[in-house]
């Protein structure tokens, strides 16, 4: 597999530090210390809001918008998300409930007793050792929970049912859980199609850096495929589980098993090495806190040399069209949307650029002024991706 920049043939066993980052950051702390820390951020945060919200508001009336759509409540709504998380962004969060329970997620219980839906908790074995970073002895196949979810009451006819979709959500691989939106559940219930969605290990401490997230997400593709065939699989993800999934796609090649039929990603995190131009230029519009995404691949990357992020594994923009090849060869169908204002912008083109360079049937999607993952939940960019998904399904 070759990389951008230097065209060799890399595998992760090679890009192994042979000791772990001195400077990565700690584990996270307890629920309890933690739970205060946020309380002391938060006051800070009250306390800087009353002097900061009136300064938002100056600033978008004596300076022109940026462009049009840019409201005064996309403002103050941005910039006061952004304060929030860049106060916080020196802490690797705990997981703050048990990962194995829909109890947690009222909208899912709220259906699943209603008769709308149906959502099964699996449990995914760990992959076989042949399959893990032989030279990496702190991080560990396990098993993990899935949770296969199927609607009672789909929006259209099923587009087929023999396919299935695995989800892998986002977070920044430092939080987030397959049921924290509604995204599984509406792709499902637009498509028809049963979705496993995986519970991958969160990248915060020794145990559970990468390579971990991978082998999980490779555990519930491997148990999805005992049953179906890999071209009846659509892989989803948005955010950081687009970039997992386009890991697990490069993963999956390395071991000459078959890929997925779709691969359909919303504002996938697609360069570790947060290298592009439009995280400056896009820093004033989107939520995203780049501080706290530091703070994600630093944790993340702690067994990997540095050169590693800018490889084809961790930085998937960075890779050359030909390295893309392999999705060709396959005939997979690549969709993916992303916001034109979200700092995640320009390596999502590049990625899509190279796709299209290598003659990987790739649909790129804008969403014109959008920020991050809108399609989670703005209705024009959610109604988008949807019709575009379905179109890529039937054709």
């Amino acid at each position: 597999m070759a990389t951008a920049t230097t065209g060799k043939e890399t595998s992760l066993e090679d890009l192994i530090r042979l000791l772990p980052d001195p400077q990565a950051p700690l584990p996270p702390l307890s629920q309890n210390i933690y739970t205060v820390v946020t309380w002391l951020v938060y006051l800070v945060y009250l306390s800087i809001v009353p002097i900061y919200l009136p300064y938002l508001i100056l600033l978008h009336i004596l300076l022109p918008r940026p462009f049009p759509s840019w409201t005064l409540s996309q403002r103050i709504n941005t910039r006061l998300s952004k304060l929030q998380s860049t106060l916080l962004a020196w802490w690797l969060p705990p997981i703050l409930f048990d990962e194995w329970k829909v109890e947690v997620w009222k909208m899912y219980t709220d259906e699943t007793e209603t008769g709308k839906l149906e959502v099964e908790i699996v449990s995914l074995p760990p992959i076989d050792e042949k399959m893990v970073v032989s030279s990496l002895l702190d991080v560990r196949p396990a098993v993990r929970p899935g949770f296969m979810i199927i609607p009672k009451d789909t929006v259209y006819q099923p587009v087929t049912k023999a396919r299935v979709i695995l989800h892998i959500h986002g977070g920044g691989y430092i939080r987030g859980h397959p049921l924290w939106t509604s995204f599984p559940v509406d792709i499902a219930r637009a498509t028809g199609m049963p979705c496993l969605s995986v519970c991958y290990r969160k990248t915060l401490e020794s145990s559970s850096a990468f390579p971990a997230p991978l082998y999980d997400a490779l555990s519930a593709y491997l148990y999805l495929t005992q049953t179906y065939p890999g071209s009846s699989v659509l892989l989803l993800a948005e955010s950081a589980g687009g970039h997992l999934a386009l890991l697990l796609s490069r993963y999956i090649r390395h071991f000459s098993l078959p890929q997925p039929g779709y691969i359909a990603l919303l504002s996938p995190w697609a360069d570790l090495s947060m290298s592009y131009p439009s995280y400056k230029s896009n820093k004033d519009y989107d939520t995203l806190c780049p501080r706290r995404l530091r703070t994600a691949v630093n944790s993340a990357m702690r067994y990997f040399i540095p050169a590693a992020l800018k490889t084809e594994w961790f930085s998937p923009a960075n890779a050359e069209s030909k390295s893309w090849s392999y999705l060709k060869e396959e005939r997979v169908k690549v969709y993916i949307q992303y916001g034109g204002r979200e700092l995640f912008r320009d390596e999502i083109v590049s990625l899509a650029e190279r796709m299209k360079g290598a003659g990987v049937e790739t649909t790129l999607r804008e969403d014109v002024d959008g920020l991050h993952t809108a399609g989670l939940s703005e209705p024009r960019a959610k109604n988008t991706f949807q019709e575009d998904l379905l179109g890529m399904l039937k054709a």
